[in-house]
């Protein structure tokens, strides 16, 4: 149920010759597993005193870095925003809380937040800190800070992942509990193919770090769908709510989470359909082939029935050890763009996922997702089937062009 602040003024504010006043707008943050809404983040809102003309949050960060005043401007946000939750928090909803690198990096700012949530009754295993991405220059003061802030109970984020300042180092060094993938990536998955098969790849790396995962700046059902497959813990974005005074409940989100299943499940249905479209004259083709090389067929003319059809790159047939057996067959000409890799010979495949996978289950034809093939620098997907011969396994493998 959506929740409705009562009626607050705002938190007055000087900075130089300007008076402002400052409020809050909470913009819920959604988990896509449990199907609900788990906290909000607080934004800033801001008009002059004296014309109540509204004020963007840029131009009123802008306005306090000419004058030197960020961090007591920070402060004042934290002030009101933690003013205006505990008017309606439900005691297990997340605060997400926007801090400054420099705002965390001065003496005493753990125990400072500590008595200011403990003033508005809050627990610090309500709020999570969120750490913006600018740049700073204090990072002995700022890890030393974030430290003392875990160890107190409050929960850490780091925002805009995959942006600027916030790259693998720093995860690393703060270690923090969430992190907040930068929205341009969702876009570039939505548009790049490449991008969309490694994004799941990314966020895994992030959880086996220790960390959840958010994906912000949602705004599609597409988007969203993105997010869910490729793992992501949390979401947030307009598609969930908009930024608002009041707190958005389940009621709101509920239409939308459907949506996003609605959109993952069909999307599922389309990208198996077409793979399994793809695949499976290569399937045919292996199993043929894998007659044929019993059969002691020639080579060449197994090579044949690899490639026959127009996806086929290359074919190949490697031993139980990983070693090449005979030669490397190719569709069309050949052009080498990774020169000193061209020549396989005396290359082992062993370590191949593909490779153990195959040598695990005889008779099965296996496949990888899309990856880059070593040897002809093109996007592949490797199909390979592993049969018994004189006692010995034998891998019988193709790769198909996957642009």
């Amino acid at each position: 149920m959506t929740r409705v602040l009562p009626q607050q003024a705002g938190l007055s504010f000087g900075l130089h010759d300007d008076e402002f006043v400052l409020g809050t707008a909470f913009q819920p943050i959604v988990g896509l597993i449990h199907q609900r809404v788990v906290g909000y983040e607080a934004l800033v809102r801001g008009s002059l005193a004296r014309s109540a003309r509204a004020v963007t949050p840029y131009e009123l960060f802008e306005s306090a870095a000419r004058v030197g005043e960020l961090v007591r401007l920070d402060s004042a946000c934290q002030r009101i925003h933690l003013q205006t939750f505990s008017q309606v928090s439900s005691r297990q909803d997340w605060l997400f809380l926007n801090v400054r690198p420099e705002s965390i990096a001065v003496p005493n700012f753990p125990q400072t937040l500590i008595e200011r949530i403990a003033a508005h009754d809050l627990a610090p295993r309500q709020i999570v800190i969120e750490l913006l991405e600018t740049p700073h220059d204090r990072p002995v003061e700022l890890e030393r800070s974030i430290a003392e802030l875990r160890a107190s109970g409050f929960v850490i984020a780091l925002d805009d992942f995959g942006a600027g300042h916030s790259n693998l180092d720093r995860v690393l060094d703060l270690k923090p509990d969430l992190i907040k993938l930068d929205r341009r990536l969702t876009i570039k998955a939505t548009q790049d193919r490449a991008i969309r098969r490694v994004l799941p790849t990314m966020i895994s790396m992030l959880h086996e770090i220790g960390t959840l995962v958010v994906a912000e700046g949602i705004e599609t059902a597409i988007e969203a769908s993105i997010a869910l497959d490729s793992g992501a813990d949390l979401a947030q974005g307009f598609f969930f709510g908009l930024p608002s005074p009041e707190l958005v409940g389940l009621d709101r989100v509920l239409p939308r989470l459907d949506l996003m299943r609605a959109e993952t499940t069909a999307e599922h249905a389309r990208r198996n359909g077409m793979r399994e479209a793809r695949l499976e004259p290569h399937r045919a083709a292996l199993a043929h082939a894998a007659e044929l090389f019993l059969k002691r067929a020639v080579e060449s003319e197994i090579a044949a029935v690899m490639l026959a059809h127009p996806d086929a790159a290359r074919c190949y047939v490697v031993d139980e050890d990983g070693m090449q057996f005979g030669h490397v067959y190719t569709r069309g000409v050949h052009v080498a763009r990774f020169l000193p890799l061209d020549d396989e010979s005396g290359a082992n495949w062993e370590s191949r996922p593909y490779f153990r996978k195959a040598m695990e289950s005889v008779g099965e034809v296996v496949s990888t997702v899309p990856y880059l093939s070593i040897s002809g620098s093109y996007m592949c997907v490797t199909m390979a089937l592993a049969v018994e011969r004189d006692g010995r396994r034998y891998l019988l493998g193709v790769d198909v062009d996957s642009d």
